[in-house]
């Protein structure tokens, strides 16, 4: 707030972007190997950032299902984001979201108001799809804020590629099944010996564990998993028209 720079670093949700409005970005940070960055975007809706469950004990699973139901379509979400029209928000000519000041005002209270509280039925695709592009800087969702967020993305260097090709389907790591069991094994080892390398007290110890690291990791048949993985890629190449290659390679 004085003046000075300030190099932030982390999750952007805690960059307070809603309290300052200078915030610039110089885009991606390249290496000095000549590498190039790269950024995957998803042409396919994913799953979310996480899974629901109802337990099989519930007494009432039918109310949960269809309380989950509401949480996740576009009149819930609107509810529970900015809550009742004409007192937190109102619609403009186009159809689009526009906060009164006691919505702005209740979603920073949002722990006393439970505006927008429930973070995990949060869907950005569908919030942007409803609300019309900023024109101030400052303030939640201002040009500063979108100028942050995208200026890695929209680096001339940076190399975007569909992600949705890599992504597998819904039982290839089936409980029970090979490609879940090698997986887990993996991740498992994977987890243990990091820290030991990363802990290595010299380069000789390090090669050593390293060395170990990888012949561990082929009796664990991570070859087998990652030509599984190739071969479902290939499919998904084929099914979308997308081919992503490496660009650092």
């Amino acid at each position: 707030m004085s003046g000075r720079v300030f190099s932030f670093i982390g999750n952007m949700a805690g960059a307070k972007f809603d309290k300052l409005d200078f915030w610039v970005s110089p885009g991606p940070i390249l290496s000095n190997e000549g590498t190039k960055p790269t950024f995957p975007y998803w042409s396919e809706p994913g799953e979310g950032w996480m899974q629901t469950f109802i337990s099989k004990s519930a007494k009432e699973p039918e109310r949960l299902a269809k309380w989950l139901s509401y949480m996740a379509s576009p009149e819930g979400m609107t509810l529970t984001h900015w809550g009742i029209e004409g007192v937190h928000y109102t619609k403009n000519d186009k159809g689009l979201i526009v906060q009164t000041d006691k919505g702005i005002q209740d979603t920073k209270d949002s722990t006393k108001t439970a505006l927008d509280i429930f973070w995990q039925f949060t869907n950005l695709s569908f919030f942007e799809s409803v609300m019309p592009a900023p024109t101030k800087r400052s303030g939640a969702g201002g040009l500063a804020e979108v100028e942050a967020r995208t200026a890695f993305a929209k680096g001339k260097e940076v190399v975007r590629y569909n992600a949705s090709v890599m992504v597998m389907p819904g039982d290839f790591y089936a409980v029970g099944s090979k490609n879940k069991t090698i997986k887990d094994q993996v991740q498992q080892y994977i987890q243990a010996q990091i820290s030991k390398m990363v802990l290595a007290k010299d380069e000789a110890t390090f090669n050593k564990l390293y060395d170990e690291y990888i012949a561990k990791l082929k009796e664990l048949k991570i070859d087998e998993l990652d030509a599984a993985v190739d071969a479902e890629v290939q499919k998904r190449f084929k099914e979308l028209g997308v081919t992503v290659k490496g660009v650092n390679s």
